[in-house]
């Protein structure tokens, strides 16, 4: 009995760093395709049309997504740590919320900015922006 438990420990250890190596790849994976794919510009004139402004904004990956990713990739691996059972349904589990989040944030994206008015330049109104899915960069009239 005791060598068979010595045989099984350095296959469920060879398991277990197989399976995290797997996780982390994926979690670099989606950080990548999110930093790759968040990406769009809008520009325009606004006001009558001898004193057209320019207004032009350009959205980014947000840090803050990215931080996001790697703290939920972290916590997979504390899971690792405590010798958590099930470790791989649990791994899987996380993986999909960050690519629930990728997808998220990549339509949170595309429709923000297909749908952004640019007239209302530069008077004060409230403007929302997709905080916390992309970064976004604004250029006023100059």
């Amino acid at each position: 009995m005791t060598i068979a438990h010595e045989a099984a420990t350095p296959t469920s250890t060879a398991g277990t760093v197989r399976v995290l190596r797997v996780f982390l790849i994926r979690v670099l994976i989606a950080a990548a395709v999110y930093a790759w794919l968040v990406h769009g510009s809008k520009s325009g004139a606004v006001g009558p049309e001898p004193d057209a402004a320019r207004v032009s904004f350009a959205i980014g990956p947000n840090p803050i997504m990215l931080i996001v990713f790697a703290v939920i990739a972290i916590s997979g691996f504390r899971a690792a740590e405590r010798g958590e059972p099930e470790l791989a349904a649990l791994l899987r589990r996380r993986l999909r919320l960050i690519v629930a989040l990728v997808a998220l944030s990549l339509v949170v994206t595309v429709c923000w900015i297909s749908l952004y008015p640019l007239e209302g330049w530069p008077q004060p109104n409230t403007w929302f922006f997709p905080f916390p899915f992309a970064a976004v960069e604004m250029v006023g009239p100059s």
